[in-house]
């Protein structure tokens, strides 16, 4: 089992004891005929229909037994190339582990990693501290030559206790996490334009940028979003908006990768915003950008 960074962190035997009954049902199975639009529905559909199953569906999924590990799951995981920990503010080579518990570190790591496919080492800043008062500024600053991107990220502990939370706790979790991202962004926004030009360090490092006439964005990165809940989600950070004029995106980490996986370069990456925020302004509510199941042409 790999990461969305490529990185092996699970490997092990696995059997399926039902294998004549998982054979036979796929034998009789029948499949619509494929179509784009077709496609697009169930994909759209599929969290929500698998969230209603029932208990005679648990009873009829097949349990797939782990046994033996092929390799040791505690492993430590770390880039030592120049290349990838070259950014500003970098303390130790970019590094992840299975089991986190202290999930804001390797968030803001793997952030940093995400957007290095598509903004150069020069343009990211990780936990910047404002000069004035010395307090973290963001969890992740990029600055390019056209935009200022300020991504303010929340997540929870990747251990065996929080991901058996139940829905209801993840939604609230997600709730709370907006709320303290949104007034964590309107604080960065604000220093932001009484201290020009801006100043800040990293490390031992001390950067005073003359931030011009550069767009501003505001990126807030949660662990997950729940497509049903986007009502929720979007009066808080278009409220963002209203008070600031900075434009600010909601994202979930995935989608946040599939982001940076699918956008080429920076103007990819702002023409996608620009898409979701169009829609956000005239519904009142985020969308969630789709990545393939393109219509032909």
């Amino acid at each position: 089992m790999f990461d969305e960074h490529n990185r092996e962190l699970l490997g092990y035997s696995a059997t399926n004891d039902e294998a004549a009954r998982f054979k036979a049902s796929m034998s009789a199975m029948a499949f619509a005929p494929f179509s784009v639009e077709l496609a697009r529905d169930i994909h759209d559909q599929l969290p929500e229909w698998f969230g209603l199953r029932t208990a005679k569906d648990d009873d009829e999924a097949y349990a797939i037994c782990f046994g033996e590990p092929l390799f040791p799951d505690d492993m430590y995981i770390q880039h030592v190339r120049l290349d990838v920990n070259a950014y500003h503010g970098a303390k130790t080579p970019i590094h992840t582990m299975l089991e986190r518990e202290d999930a804001g570190h390797f968030n803001e790591l793997d952030i940093v990693y995400a957007m290095q496919r598509i903004f150069q080492n020069d343009d990211i800043y990780l936990n910047p501290i404002r000069h004035d008062d010395g307090k973290e500024f963001l969890d992740v600053l990029l600055i390019t030559p056209n935009t200022v991107f300020r991504v303010q990220a929340k997540d929870s502990p990747n251990t065996e206790k929080v991901l058996l939370r139940s829905i209801g706790r993840k939604k609230s979790t997600v709730v709370g996490h907006l709320k303290k991202a949104v007034d964590q962004m309107r604080g960065s926004i604000g220093y932001a334009r009484s201290c020009v030009p801006l100043k800040l360090r990293t490390g031992k490092s001390y950067h005073e940028i003359d931030l011009g006439d550069r767009d501003l964005v505001g990126l807030i990165v949660v662990k997950e979003l729940f497509n049903s809940e986007y009502s929720v989600y979007s009066p808080a950070v278009l409220g963002l908006f209203n008070e600031t004029a900075v434009p600010c995106f909601v994202l979930d980490y995935p989608e946040l990768h599939s982001y940076t996986h699918h956008l080429a370069d920076e103007a990819a990456f702002i023409s996608a915003l620009n898409q979701v925020f169009t829609v956000a302004i005239e519904r009142g509510e985020f969308p969630r950008l789709r990545f393939g199941l393109n219509p032909p042409g």
